[in-house]
């Protein structure tokens, strides 16, 4: 029997891949980038990759019964679709070694220099392989349960330090003219367009498929995106963009001004210990994306060679040298992997799934004349 989620667990599963660990480290990346224009770009790049998903989607219900695996091979034919599948599971398994990698770093980052980064990414992917075990049904429940503190925590911290937020860090807005924004917005987009991948394998998977899916998709996109631009606009507000730039996790350095009653502090380290659910949803999401792909272009089940794709990926995740090499792989998979794919589905799935269409119309027709 094939698995199967509910809307709600579909939205909450891309608000899940949308927040990620992004809200982490995004508004650093978009600071070096776009300085104070980065709200606009990220508005801009994640406006963008919505509209991609729903052309996404678009596509999808014309092939309810299968993933984007599947319908690759019916528009593109088996060769070329099996190619396109084989080029989207290279990128997404970078992307999936690399969150893996950075579920250790959060931990290293906030001082905890003693353990050994392996232990860290080890135990997220493990607790990762044994939820993917039960099926994305268990994923869906678990997404939608963790998503809840996930979204409370970012909305307080922003609140607990409102006070604290200068409007003269936030300006001057559009200073250099509108490269800055573009190239931020370009940045932004190579991020948010991560998500068009997982909403291609989920809509086969939906209980009631219907154009209610097109609302729970931008309800995701909207809740994702937001979180993140709270934690750009109050980091650069509360610190200032050249601070913003140094601190590798912003939103962990914005956790450590928190004062409630002027008597408590050190909120940071409960903060972390919920951000840990970012780390766990982001490494389940793209292992089981990474999995899903390969599983559908071998024919195998992909409970089969989850473990060992995991312990594959784990060691991967040693490879980078230091934390910065790791912040400019995913730059360079995002812009350079993910952002071209997620283009060249588009260009060349819509133009095919019309001439698809109008193939099986015209050998509709046929069969109808020739059995009068």
């Amino acid at each position: 029997m094939q698995e199967k989620i509910s809307l709600g667990q579909f939205s909450k599963l891309i608000a899940a891949i949308i927040i990620a660990t992004v809200f982490l480290t995004l508004p650093r990346r978009l600071a070096i980038t776009a300085q104070w224009d980065s709200p606009f770009s990220l508005l801009i790049g994640y406006g963008a990759a919505w509209f991609m998903g729903f052309i996404v989607i678009w596509i999808s219900l014309k092939h309810p019964e299968d993933t984007f695996v599947g319908y690759s091979k019916k528009i593109l034919g088996p060769y070329l679709g099996w190619l396109f599948g084989a080029m989207v599971f290279l990128v997404i398994m970078n992307l999936s070694v690399l969150t893996i990698r950075l579920a250790g770093i959060t931990y290293i980052v906030a001082g905890y220099t003693k353990t050994s980064i392996i232990i860290f990414s080890g135990v997220t992917l493990f607790l990762a392989v044994w939820v993917l075990k039960e099926g994305i049904e268990v994923l869906g429940r678990v997404a939608e349960i963790l998503y809840i503190p996930l979204v409370l925590s970012i909305i307080l911290l922003a609140l607990s330090v409102l006070n604290k937020v200068e409007l003269d860090n936030l300006l001057p807005v559009l200073a250099f003219g509108p490269e800055p924004v573009l190239k931020g917005a370009v940045l932004a987009f190579s991020t948010g367009v991560e998500h068009v991948f997982l909403t291609g394998l989920l809509i086969s998977m939906l209980q009631d498929l219907n154009k209610k899916v097109y609302a729970a998709h931008l309800y995701g996109v909207f809740i994702g995106s937001f979180m993140i631009l709270l934690m750009v606009i109050f980091t650069i507000g509360v610190f200032s963009v050249d601070d913003v730039k140094r601190f590798y996790l912003p939103p962990y350095q914005l956790a450590k001004v928190v004062e409630i009653g002027s008597f408590i502090n050190g909120v940071e380290v409960i903060l972390l210990g919920v951000w840990t659910i970012a780390s766990f949803l982001e490494v389940t999401i793209f292992l089981y994306i990474s999995v899903m792909i390969i599983s559908q272009l071998l024919n195998v089940s992909y409970r089969d060679i989850l473990v060992p794709l995991a312990y594959l990926f784990l060691f991967m995740s040693l490879a980078p040298v230091d934390n910065h090499q790791v912040e400019n792989e995913f730059s360079i998979v995002g812009q350079y992997g993910i952002m071209p794919l997620a283009l060249l589905f588009v260009l060349i799935m819509v133009p095919g799934q019309l001439i698809y269409e109008k193939i099986r119309k015209n050998k509709h027709e046929l069969e109808g004349d020739s059995n009068k």
